[in-house]
């Protein structure tokens, strides 16, 4: 119903009306006008005539769309943020949840709104370890705080036990406009978690480095200030090449999982290749002294095609292979055998000794940067080949896991994906895109829980 409509409806029955008119200027510029209506009786109660009272109110307009559309633009922020906010009114009762906090504690904003601050606390705190940074409660600095007076933000860490073990950093901002109270929780799991695998990497990369350094400069010193027979001191010089040769290979690991990891298969040169010359390629690389035999090679079918780097998916079989070699200490056939599961369209690629095995706690840390399953320093190696074949491996978007039992050797299980024979002609998946697939796959491990320990070790 237009304005002139509604006035002459209301004069028709009488009463007073209010109505918004819209008009043009010459220049064309819109300006508003409220035109008030209002009747004006007789002492007898009879309507004698009507005043009306226009004002200007453009500006009054235009204040409360700028108004709505910063609300409507805070309202998207608060829904589409993946931080969570939690607001309190100056009653300080709970007003607003968005959806990130739900996610994040699994607290639903039907459940809060209207809850009291310390309720709410209760509440939160019920599913969480606190570690208060701030030592004392929201709630009480709150109360500290002089009503009205913006104060200092609260700060906190919750470890939240539901609905998943998650760390959230809590901050709470007291005071400002209508003295109300703005909670807003982080997700910082992931950073403390980076943060200690730095540390334990670090603490861990300086001792396997100090090792051979120590051992280096001690009988350098000796050959610089003692005099040895030739005899005593080639055997000194060979054990300084070794330990040299220990360095290096754990320099050139260390370079080869940053360059994998700070490049994410970027520089992966992938092709459409039979699996087959891979294989055969890297089972070439393996030095086995004097018994060619010692590896047995079984490709069932070698001509499955695969989208992949042929050097490092042959270096990440290499150093499986490797591995079987070194932790085979009495011998024993090593197989590498390989099949295509037709019905998940895999390649699978399976590397079989008969060496010393690993006990269920080796096998659950086999992928863990240094871990070695023979800590003794017999068996030679760095503890990074095993991680070099999980990141080579996710990189290819398949799967690694393995199977081992103390004395009776190991199985590692290697998947990647195949192409199939009617798919032959089509062109590569753009790098970009496996590149985001490699970023999102899943670590994946066996069902008992773990990958392959005596893989741990690359062949340098």
């Amino acid at each position: 119903m237009c304005s002139s409509d509604l006035i002459r409806e209301a004069i028709a029955q009488g009463r007073s009306c209010e109505v918004v008119i819209r008009n043009y200027r010459k220049d064309g510029t819109m300006f508003y006008n409220e035109l008030a209506v209002a009747p004006v009786r007789s002492p007898e109660g009879e309507v004698t005539h009507y005043i009306g009272v226009q004002t200007d109110i453009t500006d009054r307009i235009a204040a409360e769309q700028v108004l709505a559309l910063r609300t409507e633009r805070l309202n998207a922020v608060f829904d589409l943020s993946p931080d969570g906010f939690v607001v309190f009114d100056k009653r300080g009762e709970v007003s607003i949840v968005n959806p990130a906090f739900e996610r994040m504690t699994g607290l639903m904003a039907g459940d809060l709104v209207g809850q009291a601050l310390y309720g709410f606390e209760e509440t939160l705190l019920a599913r969480c370890s606190v570690s208060d940074i701030a030592e004392r409660s929201v709630a009480a600095a709150i109360d500290g705080q002089t009503a009205g007076e913006a104060g200092p933000s609260q700060c906190r860490l919750l470890h939240i036990d539901a609905p998943q073990s998650r760390t959230l950093l809590q901050r709470v901002r007291h005071g400002g406009h209508d003295n109300e109270t703005v909670m807003y929780f982080r997700d910082v799991t992931h950073e403390l978690e980076v943060d200690r695998m730095k540390s334990e990497f670090l603490a861990m990369a300086a001792h396997e480095l100090r090792t051979p350094m120590v051992s280096i400069f001690g009988f350098t010193e000796l050959l610089l200030k003692r005099s040895f027979s030739d005899e005593r001191r080639a055997e000194v010089l060979g054990t300084i090449h070794k330990q040299a040769s220990i360095l290096i290979n754990l320099i050139n690991e260390l370079l080869d999982l940053a360059r994998i990891e700070a490049r994410r298969g970027k520089d992966f040169d992938r092709k459409l290749q039979p699996i087959g010359p891979v294989l055969e390629q890297a089972l070439g690389g393996l030095k086995v002294p004097e018994d060619a035999q010692q590896v047995r090679l079984d490709l069932a079918s070698p001509d499955t095609l695969v989208w992949a780097d042929t050097n490092k998916l042959g270096q990440a079989v290499l150093n499986v292979l490797s591995n079987a070699y070194k932790y085979s200490p009495q011998g024993g056939v090593v197989v590498l055998r390989q099949r295509y599961d037709a019905s998940r369209q895999r390649v699978v690629i399976e590397i079989q000794d008969q060496g010393i095995g690993m006990s269920p706690e080796h096998v659950a840390r086999v992928f863990e940067r240094f871990f070695r399953a023979d800590p003794s320093g017999n068996i030679p190696g760095t503890g990074l080949g095993m991680s070099l074949v999980k990141e080579i491996i996710d990189l290819h978007l398949g799967e690694v896991s393995l199977s081992s039992a103390l004395g009776q050797g190991t199985t590692v299980h290697i998947e990647v994906p195949a192409q199939v024979a009617n798919e032959m002609h089509t062109e590569p998946a753009p790098l970009d895109l496996i590149e985001d697939m490699a970023q999102a796959h899943p670590s994946v491990r066996g069902a008992d829980g773990g990958d392959s320990a005596r893989a741990k070790e690359t062949t340098g």
